[in-house]
């Protein structure tokens, strides 16, 4: 029972560990900001053209890409290395092959924890507590759902997707240089 208290617990931290390093790199929020940006006014526009979220997606695979330059604390050159890359494959195998059961267990905490917090945002969130901001701003509330979608959208893009990711890639063992390991297994 330890061990599965003990990968809880980790679990907490590796949530607390994602949160604080993707929120501690202005460069990877800066990144983000993008596709958030850019999904936001999808959603108020209600545009589900195909090709922007072709864009966004190719956003967010650069952002997982940024995250492993600023995680593993890269230079440009080491970018377009294949040895790089080829360690990266290496640390998930080894990181994968040697705790699966926690890197699961950690990561089924964070997502606990996002539906959380998703829940609670999007009890706070409603079309009619917009509706009476945007009335208390003198803004016409007939794009209060609309606004209401954009906005949970934006919270979503610019935090939960990016910390999500951050968390998966420290649970690999890939957002991380080998002087700040995390705890696996």
């Amino acid at each position: 029972m330890s061990y599965l208290l003990n990968q809880l617990a980790d679990g907490f931290r590796l949530t607390g560990a994602a949160f604080a390093a993707y929120f501690g790199s202005a460069i990877l929020v800066a990144i983000a900001v993008i596709p958030a940006s850019l999904r936001t006014v999808q959603l108020f526009t209600r545009d589900d053209n195909g090709w922007l979220e072709i864009v966004v997606e190719l956003l967010r695979v650069v952002l997982v890409v940024a995250m492993i330059i600023v995680g593993r604390k890269w230079s440009v050159r080491d970018v377009f290395g294949g040895a790089r890359w080829a360690e990266v494959g290496r640390d998930v195998a080894h990181a994968w092959r040697g705790g699966w059961t926690a890197i699961l267990l950690q990561l089924t905490v964070l997502t606990a924890l996002i539906l959380v917090f998703n829940v609670g945002f999007e009890s706070v969130m409603t079309t009619d507590n917009v509706a009476t901001f945007l009335t208390a701003l003198d803004l016409n509330p007939v794009h209060a759902g609309r606004t209401n979608d954009a906005v949970i959208f934006a919270v979503k893009n610019i935090v939960v997707i990016p910390v999500y990711l951050v968390a998966m890639l420290r649970a690999l063992d890939i957002f991380c240089d080998k002087e700040d390991p995390i705890p696996v297994g």
